[in-house]
């Protein structure tokens, strides 16, 4: 298949929330370049699996979904767990990779149990649009209970921080300012363990702020991006 034209960008969501979450960003998005919002396997309209996937194994199967649609190399913009898939994509096949931009990665390694994330999620969901939950609630009916608590159990023992300093493309992580859930230490942390990256803490937002602030964050993506181009393209 035809790659597709310019530079193409690839969304990963987090966990439960499948790529619906990320319309709004992708919306945004595809003013200035092409992009994709695939749901990873078992999330979404992506279902019937057996057995919750691991981030490696989540990773290998967005590789080869972006090998067969044409789009590699492509700029990912990943949201929480996404993070973890798009950080073994970019450590495993880096030649899939031209930019990658982690917003809210997780999981902060001071709090990688069960009840630190639950804390940071309730503390959360005061700060997050009504409409969010509305739709993670759906999301999560239909992946399923076995599928979620295995997810879950993945995310905790996935250690993002000994996969960062592999990563050699330009990367960029971004946090919402009242995220909880990745907090500032910990995101810049992260940024510091990649070997070319920066970090930018958004003037609004908690942990989605790509659902809540889609222009905020897009725009941020935009500069990190393509920072020197004409960003008008032909695809729309």
């Amino acid at each position: 298949m035809d790659s597709f034209p310019g530079q193409p960008v690839v969304l990963v969501h987090g966990l439960v929330i499948q790529s619906a979450q990320l319309i709004p960003l992708a919306e945004a998005i595809s003013e200035w370049a092409p992009v994709l919002i695939p749901d990873l396997p078992g999330f979404g309209l992506s279902n019937g699996l057996s057995r919750p996937l691991s981030a490696v194994e989540l990773a290998i199967a967005l590789a080869e979904w972006m090998r067969v649609v044409g789009a590699a190399p492509a700029h990912i913009v990943a949201a929480s767990f996404g993070c973890q898939v798009a950080a073994e994509l970019a450590a495993r096949f880096p030649q899939r990779i031209r930019t990658l931009s982690m917003i809210g990665p997780i999981v902060d390694p001071e709090a990688r149990t069960f009840t630190s994330q639950a804390a940071r999620l309730i503390s959360n969901v005061s700060k997050e649009p009504i409409s969010l939950w509305t739709e993670d609630l759906a999301s999560g009916i239909r992946a399923g209970t076995r599928l979620l608590t295995g997810t879950v159990q993945t995310i905790l023992q996935n250690r993002i921080e000994t996969k960062l300093p592999r990563i050699g493309s330009p990367a960029l992580v971004i946090r919402g300012a009242e995220d909880p859930i990745a907090p500032e230490p910990w995101t810049r942390q992260a940024a510091k363990l990649l070997p070319h990256a920066g970090h930018l803490t958004l003037a609004a937002g908690a942990h989605y702020v790509s659902f809540s602030h889609p222009l905020l964050v897009a725009a941020a993506v935009r500069k990190f991006t393509f920072p020197m181009r004409n960003l008008t393209w032909e695809g729309k």
